[in-house]
């Protein structure tokens, strides 16, 4: 069952969906968009460490999501190679929307991809989503200690377990957040975040559906 939120609970989400993820509109991350390009994306940089502070009594949905092998309609496949510190990986998200990754710092570890129905360089409002926009994320972190916030339910990500959080944001959050899915994997010394963040009167939960199901460890 999913569980609401008032709008002063941004806790875990708006350091995952927004100082991680709209964040991304600084210059240091590199446009790899489908219109530029369908090919892999570099190395990426990590993202700030997401913490997840979950309020006493939640429950939220969890949902299970096999991995497939080849993109729906309307789907182009993302290819990550490995890194240092990161194993290979793909996932299928919607052609057309604005796929970015973030150049590397040297020293560092994780990366983070982010993939938006709106151009967020062209919207350049770092905290706020336009109205019926949604992004997704694919984010990977040495921080293991966040991987399996309390309060999580169940789940599967890439064949591997996994725990699952909802957050619904009733009244919407002030950033224009009406929900957000975040799925959270441990893949050797790495955990593997999977998030939806929705902006939405009705949430488009398909689209992120989609990626969770298709994404695949391994090149």
């Amino acid at each position: 069952m999913t569980t609401r939120f008032p709008a002063e609970f941004a806790a875990g989400l708006v350091v995952l969906a927004l100082a991680v993820g709209l964040a991304s509109c600084q210059s240091t991350e590199e446009d790899t968009s489908q219109a530029a390009t369908d090919g892999p994306s570099p190395t990426a940089s990590p993202s700030p460490a997401p913490t997840l502070t979950a309020s006493p009594g939640v429950s939220p949905a969890a949902i299970e999501f096999p991995a497939v092998s080849t993109p729906e309609p309307g789907f182009v496949t993302h290819t990550q190679p490995p890194t240092s510190s990161t194993d290979a990986f793909r996932f299928d998200y919607p052609k057309g929307w604005f796929l970015r990754v973030q150049a590397p710092p040297p020293g560092s570890q994780g990366l983070s991809i982010h993939i938006y129905s709106f151009d967020n360089i062209s919207w350049g409002l770092a905290e706020q989503y336009p109205p019926e926009t949604m992004k997704l994320s694919v984010i990977v972190t040495p921080n293991l200690s966040i991987c399996m916030p309390a309060d999580a339910q169940p789940a599967e990500l890439g064949n591997a377990p996994a725990a699952q959080v909802v957050q619904v944001f009733d009244p919407p959050h002030p950033s224009g957040l009406t929900k957000a899915i975040m799925t959270y994997a441990q893949h050797g010394d790495q955990c593997y975040i999977v998030s939806g963040s929705f902006a939405q009167k009705i949430p488009d939960e398909g689209k992120f559906s989609t990626l969770a199901r298709s994404f695949t460890f391994g090149p």
